[in-house]
């Protein structure tokens, strides 16, 4: 309905996008779960083209991206160039997200680059959130890997 009444608007239509890209990850059917994927997509990309320095917009793109099944979207390097952003953008100010926050897309990231099969990637954005994180949950699940 928000959307309705401000299409112009390329948050609410962010917003949007990650909306049906929830109804579609909770569906039962396959079919519309695709729809559904391709729909959230095709928001918020549109949303990105309209503003897209908003960390907000490129964030919620991100983990559509990043959280889509890799044998069907392939958007590892979709997802990696939009979190490349954030991180570009959080260490220029700070206060757009909570540094846990920086510290998980630093992660998913390398993730990316997993998918990507990009191990010089992968080796230089783990160490490189080893040395900012104080969370042990990323030594544990790096010394893992």
């Amino acid at each position: 309905k928000l959307y309705e009444r401000n299409p112009g608007n390329p948050l609410i239509e962010g917003y949007l996008g990650s909306s049906v890209a929830l109804a579609a990850r909770d569906s039962n059917d396959s079919r519309v779960m695709f729809d559904n994927a391709i729909k959230a997509l095709d928001h918020l990309k549109h949303a990105v083209s309209r503003d897209g320095s908003n960390s907000k917009l490129r964030l919620l793109r991100a983990y559509v991206y990043y959280n889509l099944p890799e044998s069907f979207f392939h958007l590892s390097e979709k997802a990696s160039k939009d979190f490349k952003f954030l991180i570009t953008a959080y260490e220029k100010d700070n206060s757009i997200f909570p540094e846990e926050c920086y510290w998980q897309i630093l992660y998913d990231l390398g993730v990316c680059y997993e998918r990507m099969y990009d191990n010089e990637k992968v080796k230089k954005v783990w160490e490189k959130l080893l040395k900012v994180s104080s969370d042990p949950k990323y030594k544990s699940l790096l010394n893992v890997k």
